[in-house]
């Protein structure tokens, strides 16, 4: 039996030049790359894309709708799990749900990171199908 490596990421963040770089990056790793600008509440494509991670800009604005983005991504039926990767620069903000986050197996990289510690989590995270 081998395994089977998916390897499609969606990434989260408000900056369309952050955006294109994530997928320019990641495409020449290999990955098929999807990017949103504005977190859709409605998770039915994330879960029928069925990505091998999420990665989001936590507090991308600071607004509450935003920072929902992780619980509804961790709770609801059809994206719990699928790994996250929270990218932030909000220090602070993040270190007071670390515990919360580390617990549900949130990794978090924290800006300014090397391509090289974001590849390697990615490479963490990546769930692995048996083949039948």
């Amino acid at each position: 039996m081998g395994v089977v490596e998916r390897s499609h990421i969606i990434v989260i963040n408000h900056s369309d030049d952050l955006l294109d770089l994530y997928a320019d990056l990641l495409t020449e790793e290999g990955y098929t790359v999807s990017t949103q600008t504005v977190f859709d509440p409605d998770l039915t494509a994330i879960a029928e894309l069925a990505p091998v991670c999420v990665i989001i800009d936590y507090f991308v604005r600071g607004d509450a709708a935003e920072r929902d983005v992780l619980s509804r991504l961790m709770t609801d039926e059809r994206t719990h799990a699928i790994p996250l990767i929270v990218c932030t620069g909000a220090v602070r903000d993040i270190e007071e749900i670390r515990d919360r986050l580390e617990a549900e197996s949130v990794a978090i990289i924290l800006k300014p990171f090397e391509i090289d510690q974001l590849l390697a989590t990615i490479a963490d995270v990546r769930p692995r199908i048996p083949r039948s």
